[in-house]
C-alpha cells in the first residue's frame, strides 16, 4: 500500500484504525507551539494531523510515524505518535 493510499483510508475512515499502526509520509507542516505536524503524501495532496511530544521533524522530512488514531472531542481525529523515524 502506498503512503497516499494509507493516508486516504485513515482520513476517510479514522474510526476504523484501532491500536498501533505505522504510517509513512512527508512532513508538510510543523507547529511547535502545539507539538504537532502535518503528515502528507508524496505529492502533498492529503494531510494527516500528528501529535508528538518528542522532537518534531523538520518540514519536508520523509518519516515513518508509529502510534494510534485518537478522537478529539468535537474536533475530529489526530494521529497520536509514540515514535517518529526520519528516513
Amino acid at each position: 500500500m502506498t503512503d497516499t493510499t494509507l493516508l486516504r483510508y485513515i482520513l476517510k475512515n479514522p474510526s476504523q484504525y484501532k491500536g498501533l499502526i505505522a504510517v509513512e509520509g512527508k512532513v508538510a507542516t510543523v507547529d511547535e507551539s502545539n507539538s504537532t505536524f502535518g503528515l502528507g503524501c508524496s505529492d502533498g495532496c492529503l494531510i494527516l494531523p500528528v501529535k508528538y511530544s518528542g522532537k518534531l521533524p523538520k518540514k519536508n522530512n520523509n518519516v515513518t510515524v508509529y502510534g494510534e488514531v485518537k478522537k478529539i472531542d468535537g474536533k475530529g481525529y489526530v494521529f497520536e505518535s509514540k515514535k517518529v523515524v526520519v528516513k
